[in-house]
């Protein structure tokens, strides 16, 4: 803790626009015995200059009805705020909220999480914020050489870092309030105070884990994990998706995770949300810009002389930092199901009945059959996919789980669907078997044409193609015999069956050259 000599402190913040602002001078009037503060000085841009009008006059009254003699100035010039500063606290966005948007927007546009302090989105935010600290910092050295600056501005982590390595500044502290909610949190849980736990941070703000001791020294870490499993906590941010981490997973790791690491631990199915929400322009940037329209519109209240609780749902507030599951995952595996590598040249999904265990590179599925199976080898659902996905170069793409839900498979009914699993478990068993490669090649061939069927069909039947009919009535259930794979072949493939007739010359039409790029 900065112990503070001065009998009177000057507190310059830049970003005073910003919706925050309440909860900062809140927290000054709740120390106020510990701050003998004297000067308030809230910084903002020309953009900003409405916002900090209407955040600036709730500040005053705030200060007044707590019955301080704090005096509150509100400017645009940073230079004029600075002088003979003695902290200066920074919560600015470079860019206001349409930034953010985007930060979120464009990476998930290409299937990538979009967040503001991880991954792709935080990355754009810092390329933004980092030039701006560093010239704050530079008129630090020549206005307030002796001020300490507290960055509260996202990626708080890189920005702070920007500061200390490129700024040449030394006297930057980094917040953000994930860390300090475990603190509150984490002893609540445990029925003690604050003050008797030592917590042990590694890594950075967004991006940390920690683990506790008590005021003896004692470990107390694997206690707080087994309370949050047996409690089954929920909540512990508002502004992220509240998916449970693995209990064993985190038993393991022998730490706890921040609520940030859902973003890298679970990131399927929180990139899964984030598309869901962005298809429907509910990032959490736009509910954020939704948010704080509403706040300001209760900010403009004369009569409003406290910081309002609606606040809260711009940040990370919460009751108990994890929601703790068993590894649901574990089960998942034993099931039947559907895999695939997320970077292939080609269609290359796979049927599993043998408990494989599926690593990071790829995905898999319980919910596809063997019906979404033969239509997402096919070159139909290639060519769709390579229109739609992240093309690596070289012909191969990223197979993302997300967008491989989006491709609109018909639905059928069962029995319609048969010559597709039929089909499908002719090609297992040859490729298991490692039998005779034209047979496959065959069977793949027909499989294209029924699908091409099923969403071309007045198309094809207008130029005489189709099978499906055919299909449904001649092929043979598998029965585990490659005498009965044999014998439907040698039918369907003989010149003049109307199978063999689709496979030869399909792909003389118009639609079907495009697809296959013929």
């Amino acid at each position: 803790m900065v112990r503070v000599k001065k009998d009177k402190i000057k507190i310059v913040t830049i970003g005073g626009g910003s919706s925050y602002t309440p909860e900062l001078i809140e927290g000054y009037i709740k120390r106020k015995d510990e701050l003998p503060i004297k000067e308030i000085w809230l910084v903002d841009i020309e953009e900003g200059k409405e916002k900090l009008e209407i955040v600036g006059a709730l500040a005053k009254r705030m200060v007044e009805k707590a019955g301080l003699d704090w005096e509150v100035h509100l400017t645009l010039d940073r230079r004029l705020a600075l002088k003979d500063a003695d902290f200066v606290s920074t919560q600015f966005r470079v860019g206001l909220l349409d930034a953010r948007i985007k930060d979120e927007r464009i990476p998930l546009s290409h299937g990538v999480i979009g967040q503001e302090t991880n991954g792709a989105g935080g990355m754009f935010k810092a390329f933004r914020t980092v030039p701006v600290i560093l010239d704050i910092v530079k008129d630090m050295k020549e206005l307030c050489p002796d001020a300490w600056l507290v960055n509260f501005t996202n990626p708080a982590g890189m920005v702070t870092e920007a500061v200390l390595k490129y700024g040449n500044f030394e006297k930057v502290v980094g917040l953000c309030n994930v860390p300090i909610g475990h603190t509150s949190s984490e002893s609540k849980l445990l029925g003690v105070e604050q003050s008797d736990l030592f917590f042990h941070y590694a890594g950075l703000n967004h991006h940390h884990w920690h683990r506790v001791f008590d005021k003896f020294g004692n470990e107390v870490t694997k206690t707080i994990i087994e309370k949050m499993y047996e409690e089954g906590t929920t909540k512990d941010m508002e502004n992220i998706h509240q998916l449970p981490f693995f209990k064993e997973q985190v038993e393991d790791l022998e730490m706890l995770p921040c609520g940030y690491h859902r973003y890298y631990y679970l990131t399927d199915d929180m990139l899964k949300h984030q598309l869901e929400e962005y298809a429907k322009g509910e990032t959490r940037a736009e509910v954020v810009k939704r948010t704080e329209a509403e706040l300001f519109e209760l900010y403009k209240d004369p009569n409003l002389a406290v910081k309002p609780p609606q606040l809260e749902k711009r940040g990370d507030k919460g009751k108990t930092p994890y929601n703790l599951r068993n590894c649901a995952y574990l089960e998942e595996f034993q099931k039947e199901k559907i895999f695939w590598a997320e970077m292939t040249k080609e269609a290359c999904f796979n049927f599993d009945d043998e408990n494989f265990f599926i690593n990071q590179t790829c995905y898999f599925s319980t919910d596809l059959t063997k019906y979404h199976l033969a239509i997402l080898n096919s070159k139909l659902v290639y060519f769709y996919f390579s229109n739609i996905s992240n093309n690596l170069g070289e012909g191969a793409f990223r197979w993302i789980k997300q967008f491989v839900e989006q491709i609109p498979i018909p639905k059928i009914e069962q029995n319609r669907q048969k010559p597709f699993k039929i089909l499908v478990d002719y090609i297992i068993y040859l490729k298991k078997e490692k039998k005779e490669n034209y047979i496959i090649e065959f069977f793949e061939r027909v499989i294209d044409i029924a699908v091409y069927e099923l969403y071309f069909k007045e198309e094809l039947h207008l130029k005489g193609f189709g099978i499906l009919e055919v299909l449904e009535s001649e092929l043979i259930p598998f029965d585990n015999s490659f005498e009965t794979i044999e014998r439907v072949y040698k039918k369907l493939s003989d010149k003049n069956h109307k199978v063999a007739y689709n496979v030869n010359f399909i792909d003389t039409l118009d639609i079907v050259k495009t697809i296959e790029n013929k």
